[in-house]
């Protein structure tokens, strides 16, 4: 049975993947002044990138969420986010066992007196993501309805599920 964080975040990403499926160019790389002039694809990246910085540290248990790759191609290509996306739906479907990761924060310096570092857990660091992703869409929706598209998505979309559960949305 999947768990429910799982469940959750694989929920949440299908509705990213519906938005970007209706979106043209444009729409998805368009400044939109409301959101100090950055894109949707500014924030589906930004998205994107923090599942990846966190499937990659997995790998040597050092996670670093300031050392994404920033990668134009996902903010400004609709294929592109769609294969990034595709990748991270992959990872986070195979995240079966609550590893131990270290959590690094900041630039490495000479001395690295500029690191931060925290022990973790791989499921508490796709909490994180979860609630930074749910964040995201909701700064999508805004610039959704700012360019008159919000029609594109659900109702549900960039809301926490505790506040739906509360029947008290404020970010509308």
């Amino acid at each position: 049975m999947t768990p429910p964080l799982i469940r959750q975040i694989r929920f949440q990403l299908q509705m990213l993947d519906a938005l970007l499926q209706q979106l043209d160019t444009p729409g998805y790389g368009t400044p939109v002044p409301v959101l100090g002039n950055s894109s949707i694809g500014m924030h589906v990246r930004h998205i994107l990138e923090f599942y990846q910085c966190l499937r990659d540290g997995c790998a040597d248990g050092m996670v670093n969420y300031d050392r994404r790759k920033r990668d134009v191609a996902t903010e400004t290509d609709l294929l592109a986010a769609g294969i990034a996306l595709k990748e991270v739906v992959h990872f986070v479907n195979s995240c079966t066992v609550n590893a131990s990761v270290r959590l690094l924060s900041g630039e490495e310096e000479g001395d690295k007196k500029g690191l931060i570092a925290i022990d973790s857990s791989l499921f508490r660091e796709l909490l994180y993501n979860l609630e930074h992703t749910i964040h995201h869409l909701a700064m999508i929706r805004i610039a959704l309805r700012a360019t008159g598209m919000e029609h594109l998505v659900a109702e549900r979309f960039g809301v926490a599920p505790s506040t739906l559960r509360s029947g008290r949305v404020c970010v509308r």
